[in-house]
């Protein structure tokens, strides 16, 4: 699909270089959802595998987003 392509590359086109994304030591969680076609799912795995302190979590349905804000408190109780 020619639109989530280019999505795709805006994405890649507006992030640092995974060079200098492997060195950010900052824990980091990465949020996704598989249907969302404005942020692709590739983008987020490529972020998680290239970020050494990241956690992925991804939804699959309404009630995994719902649980977002809940992890997000959770994920900052643990590194704040």
């Amino acid at each position: 699909d020619r639109y989530c392509a280019a999505l795709e590359g805006a994405a890649y086109s507006d992030l640092p270089p995974q060079e200098l994304l492997k060195t950010v030591q900052v824990p980091t969680l990465i949020l996704a959802w598989r249907s969302d076609v404005q942020h692709p799912m590739e983008t987020a795995e490529m972020l998680h595998e290239t970020l050494p302190n990241s956690e992925l979590h991804v939804a699959s349905c309404w009630a995994d987003i719902e649980e977002f804000p809940a992890r997000m408190r959770r994920f900052l109780q643990q590194h704040v």
